[in-house]
């Protein structure tokens, strides 16, 4: 797994990379997550596809508050927002906060998701969801979560990457050294029924 100290400029490639710095093994160039940071065409995509969320779940998305787990620099949280939703994220590495955009940043929470969640009252939100969040924590550590989160909030939805997704061995055995790497249907049997959804849902392409 991935400790807390490598969510940096090598993991995320935001800013330009100098001399002989090489990507993180786990970062997003490295097994090629679309680039929302710099691609215009990643941001689109992204914006599909949150527009799809809010589509296919505005009963868990309206008259409430709503929280994104490893928000990042508020991209899905600033989507969310334009299109209605009261939306907050939490994002607990330090090297992000000065990506976050200043109409953002004000519903951004610099912390980790635990201690957020810790931090405010048993049903805060209306829900609480995590875009590719479950795959960076632990088994001990997701089944923490999704208690912590039960108490926190009415629903749950997280959006995952699965083995079967990555495009061949080389890439899975590289990644099951950074994630928590599992199928769609081991994360359906964890999460129950709570909704979980792959990044490479239909719904999204």
């Amino acid at each position: 797994m991935i400790p807390h100290e490598d969510y940096n400029k090598l993991y995320y490639g935001i800013e330009p990379l100098q001399g002989d710095e090489e990507i993180h093994i786990g970062g997003y160039r490295g097994y090629g997550r679309i680039d929302v940071f710099h691609a215009e065409s990643g941001l689109e995509l992204t914006k599909h596809r949150n527009t799809i969320l809010y589509n296919d779940y505005q009963e868990y998305l309206t008259d409430g508050k709503v929280l994104e787990l490893g928000s990042a620099t508020g991209i899905t949280v600033e989507d969310f927002r334009e299109l209605g939703v009261d939306c907050e994220g939490v994002e607990w590495s330090d090297y992000l906060q000065d990506f976050i955009p200043a109409n953002v940043r004000p519903y951004i929470h610099h912390a980790s998701a635990v201690d957020h969640l810790m931090s405010v009252p048993d049903g805060h939100y209306k829900s609480i969801f995590g875009l590719r969040f479950l795959p960076c924590l632990t088994d001990d550590e997701v089944t923490a979560l999704l208690t912590l989160a039960a108490a926190k909030s009415e629903y749950q939805i997280y959006i995952v990457d699965d083995y079967d997704s990555y495009p061949d061995d080389e890439t899975r055995e590289r990644l099951t050294d950074c994630y928590n790497i599992k199928t769609l249907e081991q994360w359906q049997a964890i999460c129950g029924e709570i909704p979980c959804i792959s990044i490479l849902d239909e719904r999204f392409q």
